[in-house]
């Protein structure tokens, strides 16, 4: 169980590319739950767009998005991941130029029915790809880390990687789970 964090007291620590997880309840989680076989159903990365501090997600029915972060929040507990090495400025911007190109995509239903069929055992997925199509939650934030030299699935193309992948990368640091505390 990770740390309880004040969202607000802790904002200003939050950097650019840091992977928030979410653990929902809905019928949607409880089936990537089921088909995962982890607790992590939803996958997206801070941005900080001058003084804001958003999301930036592929979330069925929406796509590529970016919204404000504390109202993702609202209600609900967030895991907080930091990359375990420092990832060079030079880089964190290629991931982010590449992101911000990435948003307005659809959400890739294709990508997740390819994703069922490889734990089938069946590989359906083509190589990996930087073009800015639709995209699941975790093969956005697999690919972006990758434009930043961060493999976080080894062994795994960006379209097979799971929110519960992500969340379980020896790339990534538990920095504590996220919540807003009432005042």
């Amino acid at each position: 169980m990770a740390d309880l964090i004040d969202y607000r007291a802790r904002r200003g620590q939050i950097k650019t590319l840091d992977v928030l997880a979410f653990q929902g309840r809905g019928l949607v989680s409880r089936g990537i739950s089921a088909v995962t076989g982890g607790n992590v159903t939803h996958v997206g990365m801070a941005v900080w767009i001058g003084p804001r501090l958003m999301l930036m997600e592929s979330r069925e029915g929406r796509g590529g998005r970016l919204v404000w972060l504390s109202r993702e929040l609202k209600g609900r507990r967030v895991l907080w991941f930091r990359p375990r090495a420092p990832i060079p400025h030079v880089l964190t911007s290629r991931a982010l130029d590449w992101s911000m190109r990435a948003m307005g995509s659809g959400y890739s239903w294709r990508g997740v029915f390819r994703f069922v069929w490889r734990l089938l055992g069946l590989r359906l997925a083509a190589p990996d790809s930087l073009a800015y199509g639709n995209r699941f939650c975790s093969e956005l934030v697999a690919a972006a880390y990758r434009q930043a030299g961060v493999d976080l699935a080894s062994g795994k193309l960006d379209s097979e990687t799971s929110p519960a992948d992500v969340a379980a990368s020896s790339e990534l640091t538990l920095m504590g789970q996220l919540e807003v505390v009432p005042d």
